[in-house]
């Protein structure tokens, strides 16, 4: 009885450590793609730059604005207009990963509290549980004995 009920216990300590494993997992791939996320939008904003150049190109500008604004379009070697799209699926996908991994890390904490309830009911044990605590009579016979 005894070697079933520690069973019990390193399994529901498994299932535990399992879990907290499984969220920090899930805490690093959210940071992860955070950090995609963000350096996407600072692309996305480096080609708005762009794209905003090689419109300007087309207006009447004093030389030095000009030339400044040709040297970022030439800087840039893709097609804005696609390079612009694509960064916009990225950023796309990358929210909607960062969703699901917040999902997964919610359902993964319900289940934590889950398992940790039940390993504190496999290592509860009444008989043990009963010994460390004194009857609530004997405290007040205390107080007594000392006053007299």
């Amino acid at each position: 009885m005894a070697e079933a009920r520690r069973r019990a216990v390193y399994e529901a300590e498994g299932r535990v450590v399992a879990c907290r494993r499984r969220l920090t997992e899930l805490e690093e791939s959210m940071c992860a793609e955070g950090d995609r996320m963000k350096a996407t939008a600072q692309e996305l904003d480096s080609l708005e730059r762009v794209r905003r150049a090689s419109v300007a190109l087309n207006v009447w500008q004093p030389q030095v604005v000009h030339g400044r604004q040709k040297q970022l379009v030439q800087q840039c070697t893709v097609p804005v207009d696609s390079r612009l799209s694509a960064l916009h699926m990225e950023l796309k996908v990358c929210k909607q990963q960062i969703a699901t991994y917040k999902n997964a890390y919610n359902k993964e904490k319900l289940k934590l509290n889950e398992y940790e309830e039940a390993l504190r009911r496999a290592k509860y044990h009444p008989m043990q549980n009963s010994s460390h605590t004194s009857p609530p009579g004997n405290e007040p016979q205390a107080k007594r004995k000392r006053l007299k």
